[in-house]
């Protein structure tokens, strides 16, 4: 589906903020539970990475499911939904988010699944009311990429806006995609607030670590 007004990042971002620390806290405990359950069934500790990613979205949906309705803000909803095979969706607004794990950073091709090529195609919905009127529903579908590193740490999150997918990775067009912050460094600075004094150390430490965050990444 061409886009005529394509979001920015910062946009998107700005309106689904509130979801971004809770996706990440479920990702972490997804796969911490993944690596205690290798470290306590298999005797050299070797990872599965064909179990391991099935058992970070089973985790991660338990933590959702009890989460989710602790989420609240008055300008927009949010709920989760869990599909088959444990997979991971939300909904925010008029935004639909699935949680997938990342090919090598990249999106994941969406395959033979029919849902999830609509899905990557930004395909509309479309229903019609009491009256017989045809009403297009307004959403925008988005994917939230997680990614470890070998041990099965999380290593980071990103957002992106699907244009496209079928059933080869050549057929995955992305509008954008971006990296998502850790929590801890997510906050921003209002430029016209007063500056800070020389006895606020906790800013001022903060603002360092940020910056030797950046720095590293």
């Amino acid at each position: 589906m061409a886009s005529l007004n394509v979001p920015t990042p910062e946009e998107v971002k700005k309106d689904i903020e509130p979801v971004f620390p809770i996706i990440h806290t479920a990702l972490e405990q997804g796969t911490l539970q993944a690596r205690e359950f290798f470290e306590r069934e298999e005797k050299e500790k070797q990872i599965d990475r064909y179990l391991a990613p099935n058992l970070v979205r089973w985790w991660a949906k338990r933590y959702l499911q009890q989460a989710g309705y602790q989420i609240s803000d008055d300008q927009m909803d949010y709920s989760f939904q869990s599909l088959p095979n444990n997979g991971l969706y939300m909904k925010a607004g008029r935004y639909r988010l699935r949680i997938l794990k990342s090919d090598d950073g990249d999106a994941p091709v969406p395959g033979d699944s029919v849902s999830r090529q609509s899905f990557y195609q930004q395909t509309s919905i479309v229903f019609t009311t009491e009256d017989g009127v045809e009403v297009q529903e307004d959403v925008i579908n988005l994917l939230v990429l997680w990614d470890t590193d070998l041990m099965y740490n999380l290593n980071n999150l990103s957002l992106a806006y699907p244009k496209s997918g079928g059933s080869t990775k050549a057929s995955v067009q992305l509008y954008w995609h971006v990296p998502i912050k850790h929590p801890a460094f997510s906050f921003t600075v209002d430029a016209s607030t007063e500056p800070v004094q020389e006895t606020d150390n906790l800013p001022l430490t903060l603002k360092r670590i940020e910056e030797k965050t950046e720095e590293a990444g």
